[in-house]
């Protein structure tokens, strides 16, 4: 019995399947240009993958938001802003090239007093400024001040009928710490808390109050190292009702 040799087809060449038509086998091989590959979402974080963008988000969210939160937290208010205190003293070395201008620490003329109201009215604090000339000599500005700081009481007892006050006076000092270089510190000196009643003439208790202010001054500088006075800054009138 003859045999037949069938030759063999070429891997190429087209192969028929029943109900698909003729394709060939490189057809097979190459991926189809109708099939779409659905697109996937990688998390920056751990590299898990989602098909959903939303889930990606959702994902980030409860598993990674608290360690971002922690990586770049909020900014927090820096000290300025927060109120310091009255009695704060503050302190800093400097160049004597950079030294602070006495000249800008008074205001001569209508501007040299400022008035500041707080608490619904309730609390008024004004502020002189010294002249050139009692810059740095406080018993001559109290001195020189204690007419208008009567005044200033009289006025506002009447206006209040009756009112509370203190004064304070803020002093800048200064101290030798080398040949080349000086300490500044900020200090506030207080008299005790008085009355002044409709028509009451508040003059001494002025002047006891200027008494409290330079026997703390003195006090200040006997027990301070070496600080004199570089300028009296002002001096508050503080009333309430």
């Amino acid at each position: 019995m003859d045999s037949t040799n069938t030759p063999l087809q070429n891997p190429s060449s087209a192969a028929g399947f029943p109900g698909w038509g003729s394709i060939s086998t490189d057809q097979l091989d190459s991926p189809s240009e109708n099939v779409t590959t659905d697109p996937v979402f990688s998390c920056s974080s751990c590299s898990d993958t989602f098909a959903l963008r939303s889930s990606l988000k959702k994902h980030e969210r409860l598993r990674h938001g608290n360690k971002r939160q922690r990586r770049d937290p909020s900014p927090q208010p820096g000290p300025s802003g927060l109120q310091p205190g009255a009695d704060t003293r503050k302190r800093q070395r400097r160049d004597p090239s950079s030294q602070p201008d006495s000249s800008t620490l008074q205001s001569d003329g209508p501007q040299r007093r400022r008035r500041f109201r707080a608490a619904l009215n309730t609390f008024e604090v004004e502020k002189i400024f010294p002249t050139p000339d009692v810059l740095q000599d406080l018993l001559l500005f109290l001195n020189s001040k204690e007419k208008e700081v009567t005044e200033i009481l009289e006025q506002r007892a009447q206006e209040k009928r009756g009112i509370k006050f203190n004064l304070n006076c803020k002093i800048r000092f200064v101290r030798e710490v080398s040949e080349t270089e000086k300490e500044y510190c900020e200090a506030f000196f207080r008299s005790k808390n008085e009355t002044c009643l409709l028509k009451e003439s508040p003059v001494e208790k002025v002047k006891a109050g200027f008494v409290k202010i330079q026997t703390s001054c003195e006090e200040f500088q006997t027990r301070g190292s070496g600080w004199v006075i570089d300028a009296i800054l002002y001096l508050e009138v503080n009333t309430c009702t």
